[in-house]
């Protein structure tokens, strides 16, 4: 006769009890208490929460993006509270014990776990994530904003010489530098820091998350000639975006249009050594140029950017030297698949996140909340690549996101009865909820661009200021009711004749 949940359950703390099936197929529990033990992030004493279940719980978090952190604990502990034995229920944590948990736990075990566990995803065989033999990596960066308390203020937004705020953002942000396998969609390493920091001053510390043989395919934001030395002598190559001036012909081209050149400076300092490059320029045809050429564009910091002609010439700039293994045509519609890293920025931030807005209130809560952040995204793709692995016949990128979401969270609402139940039973089928047939995506991509413009009227409010600050009661023992002053009223009643 097999056993049942019931006659599973000890009288231990619940922290002890809950597992949670689903985070630790990606996240081993052992692998949790290594980087605890390596931090020295142990609890002193063990009460409601622990700092394991604390990691876990911060990541389940960001996979029920409508709960907030107390509802997300009270919803994976509610089979073993409400099947419990005992006469009396076991208590929730409080506000304040999630609160002095998360500030104990801090947030280096969650940068570290992200570190050793988010290793790339894809196989030579998986369609996308390979090209010219190296694996496909996109580098770019994003602001989040921030919940906007004088702490993070402070942190966030920064101040200048003279101790004023910048006024490059009116709140405070977060910069995510992204590392990006392209063909799953994972993240396999990031850097975070203030939102005034720039991107190039963050892109020497993504240098080790890059795996081996990398191809990176960057924006014209990293076009430094220092950095892409620094990517070449660290065995990997790139494809950088040009702006239309930069590294000029001036010399003969190869048989596919492409030239060569040589550059000994970079930002007015010399080079460690002279660095070539292959430049690469082409058009678009006429049939999508001229419509392009129409749409309209984002706003600059000095009023609207004039649209590109349709005739315009696209420059990019690349390591990959030979035409004959990497030709023009190739590299430039490689490197369009850069863009993969905006819609995944897109399935974070309209998918997986509740607000646009990270919720908390402290500098080391928006660290640990955006580091639990990542950590949930890579544990929904993990378990897309394992699902589109099990059908060689669908491509991982035909997966839904949000079916994902949907399949992931439920199955961490069911983490009581899932981990009594053997791993060889439940697993297969939320692989096959995850690749669903009435949810997979168009097998062929449609070509699409969309005009940078948002459908909205013109705000009839003010820009906000400084006394601009919410109005306080001066008697708070009052109510509303004791402000109303009723017009022609007496202030003693008479009597009325009812005839």
């Amino acid at each position: 006769m097999t056993s049942r949940i019931l006659q599973e359950m000890t009288a231990d703390k619940m922290c002890q009890q809950i597992a949670l099936p689903v985070l630790e197929e990606v996240y081993p529990r052992e692998l949790v208490c290594q980087v605890l033990h390596e931090l020295d992030r142990w609890e002193q004493r063990e009460r409601k929460l622990n700092h394991v279940l604390m990691v876990y719980l911060l990541i389940a978090w960001t996979l029920l993006p409508t709960m907030a952190l107390k509802r997300v604990w009270s919803q994976l502990t509610s089979a073993l509270r409400w099947l419990s034995h005992e006469a009396s229920k076991p208590g929730l944590p409080g506000a304040s014990a999630l609160s002095y948990r998360r500030r104990t736990l801090g947030v280096g075990p969650l940068r570290l776990l992200m570190r050793l566990a988010c290793q790339p995803l894809c196989e030579p065989s998986t369609p996308g994530a390979f090209c010219f033999g190296r694996r496909l990596i996109a580098l770019d960066s994003k602001l989040f904003d921030v919940c906007e308390t004088p702490e993070n203020d402070w942190t966030f937004r920064g101040r200048t010489t003279d101790d004023q705020p910048r006024t490059q953002s009116p709140f405070p942000q977060l910069r995510l530098l992204s590392v990006l396998e392209i063909g799953s969609h994972a993240h396999v390493g990031a850097v975070l820091a203030p939102g005034f920091r720039s991107e190039m001053a963050l892109v020497p510390e993504v240098l080790s998350f890059l795996p081996p043989n990398s191809l990176v395919l960057q924006d014209s934001g990293f076009r430094g000639a220092w950095w892409i030395q620094q990517l070449k002598q660290a065995g990997h190559d790139s494809i950088t975006r040009l702006q239309a001036d930069d590294y000029a012909c001036h010399g003969e081209r190869l048989w596919d249009g492409s030239y060569l050149v040589q550059i000994q400076r970079s930002q007015d300092l010399p080079l460690p050594e002279p660095l070539t490059l292959r430049i690469i320029e082409y058009r678009l045809d006429e049939q999508i140029a001229e419509p392009l050429a129409q749409l309209q564009r984002s706003r600059g910091r000095t009023g609207t950017r004039p649209a590109p002609p349709a005739d315009q010439v696209y420059r990019l700039a690349t390591t990959l030297l030979d035409p004959a293994t990497a030709p023009a045509k190739e590299v430039a519609a490689c490197y369009h698949e850069r863009w993969e890293l905006e819609l995944v920025y897109d399935e974070v931030q309209e998918h997986q996140l509740s607000t646009p807005v990270l919720l908390s209130k402290t500098a080391m809560g928006v660290m640990q909340e955006a580091w639990a952040m990542l950590l949930g995204h890579y544990a929904l793709r993990a378990w897309m690549m394992r699902s589109a692995q099990q059908d060689p016949a669908i491509d991982v990128d035909r997966l839904s996101f949000t079916q994902a979401v949907c399949v992931v969270g439920t199955a961490l609402t069911l983490s009581a009865p899932l981990q009594w139940t053997p791993k060889e039973q439940w697993k297969p089928r939320v692989l096959q909820d995850l690749r669903q047939r009435d949810c997979l995506l168009p097998a062929k991509r449609r070509v699409r661009s969309y005009p940078r413009v948002i459908k909205t009227a013109s705000t009839r409010f003010f820009v906000k200021r400084d006394k601009d600050v919410p109005f306080l009661f001066p008697d708070q023992t009052k109510t509303w009711k004791d402000f109303v002053r009723p017009l022609y009223a007496s202030e003693t009643p008479h009597e009325i004749l009812l005839i």
